[in-house]
């Protein structure tokens, strides 16, 4: 039964593929849009699983309701522990009443710092980082936002959401409530120069679990503030382009989901730095450095990753890629997880 219902939905991926590469249209107000992901891993030491793997197996479309609204839906199918469960992504409306002003309403890619926003079959380290999947898990939120282009040089971004993104590990917890969150960002860009800055502020909501002697307790809601501030450069007549990320704030680390192993909220900062360089459309090479520290108060969990990823586009939609991450944690906590991945993409 199971071979016949993954035979099923691999000819139904196959019609789609095939209508989507040669052009043809279910209906001219659809657009389809996916992704295969194909990658092999090597893990130092017991962390993790190694060998090859589908990372990525994503089917989405875009709907033209009419001049001023788009329907956006993405489904993963490579989703699970076993990569064989499917997945709702995005799905959110885009309504566009005035050229400067976009409403976005649904669950869609947090509008914050570039490893949260950015969509992963373009982001430049080809994983996220260990901020994004510690306090985004997922990096979507539910709510919506407004755009405001202010001018050709200035965007604000205002939005209201579940204080949690989907995939956040205490987000169904029993006894878990849902809370808001506020986001507010301004972008600059201007010639080779971007900067943004801004935040989410909410409530982590509360839960409730049990001790080490499975006795019930209840885990109190708590602060939720995340800043952010962010500047993009490109040097002028070369192929490098520079990234820096500072990230601060207030959580509680959601680790352990609904058996958590922090109880309180505690001060975080993150620093990303990134130096991509690109001789021609077809190579590129980044190299990216992440300090992430959960709690600034208390050493031991403080940890650092320094990667190095090579990209070759043997045509715009076909990337192979190859990365190298080694991470540090503080001294007493060291661990051997340093890992090598190999990827084969194709969008489309």
């Amino acid at each position: 039964m199971r071979s016949r219902k993954l035979l099923g939905l691999f000819s139904g991926l196959c019609v789609l593929l095939r209508l989507a590469y040669s052009g043809e249209a279910l209906d001219e107000r659809v657009q389809l849009t996916g992704v295969l992901r194909v990658q092999w891993g090597d893990v130092q030491g017991d962390q993790g699983s190694d060998g090859f793997s589908v990372r990525l197996a994503r089917l989405g479309a875009r709907f033209q309701v009419d001049e001023q609204t788009t329907g956006n839906l993405q489904v993963e199918f490579a989703s699970g522990e076993a990569g064989r469960a499917a997945d709702l992504l995005d799905a959110f409306v885009a309504w566009r009443p005035r050229a400067e002003i976009t409403v976005f309403v649904g669950q869609m890619l947090a509008p914050l710092f570039y490893d949260v926003r950015e969509r992963i079959v373009i982001l430049d380290t080809l994983e996220r980082g260990n901020t994004t999947r510690t306090l985004f898990a997922g990096a979507r939120l539910r709510g919506g936002y407004v755009a405001y282009r202010v001018n050709a040089q200035n965007t604000l971004e205002v939005g209201v959401w579940n204080s949690l993104t989907y995939r956040d590990p205490q987000l169904n917890a029993s006894g878990g409530q849902a809370a808001v969150a506020g986001t507010l960002s301004w972008r600059y860009c201007s010639g080779d120069t971007q900067f943004a800055i801004g935040g989410l502020v909410g409530r982590r909501p509360r839960l409730q679990a049990r001790d080490a002697n499975n006795t019930p307790i209840e885990v109190p809601d708590s602060d939720r503030r995340i800043f952010y501030a962010e500047l993009e450069q490109r040097i002028p007549n070369t192929p490098l382009k520079i990234r820096a990320d500072y990230i601060w704030g207030r959580d509680r680390n959601p680790a352990g989901g609904t058996a958590p192993r922090f109880l309180n909220p505690s001060d975080l900062q993150t620093v990303f730095l990134y130096a991509l360089y690109e001789p021609n459309p077809r190579n590129q090479i980044v190299l990216a450095w992440e300090d992430f520290d959960p709690n600034t108060e208390r050493g031991g969990d403080r940890l650092k990753t320094l990667s190095l990823t090579y990209h070759y586009f043997v045509q715009e939609k076909v990337r192979l890629s190859l990365r190298y991450e080694g991470n540090t944690e503080e001294r007493g906590n060291r661990i051997a997880n340093d890992r090598v991945i190999l990827a084969a993409q194709y969008r489309f």
